[in-house]
């Protein structure tokens, strides 16, 4: 897997980064966000660009400090 994905930074708690990826010979538009729910969580949200347009969630992840 390989590319790049910009973002214009943080818009309050949330930053989105956007672009295309290479996936095993794939090109894949992509956007990840990642959104600041308090000081010792995060949540972020992968989703991929269809060719109808619309976006669909690949996966997700919420990490938590201990």
């Amino acid at each position: 897997m390989y590319g790049v994905l910009q973002s214009k930074g943080w818009q309050r708690d949330s930053i989105v980064f956007t672009g295309c990826q290479t996936i095993l010979g794939v090109d894949c538009q992509i956007r990840q966000t990642i959104s600041k729910r308090s000081a010792d969580e995060f949540y972020t949200l992968n989703e991929e660009k269809i060719k109808e347009g619309t976006w669909v969630v690949t996966d997700e992840f919420e990490f938590r400090r201990k």
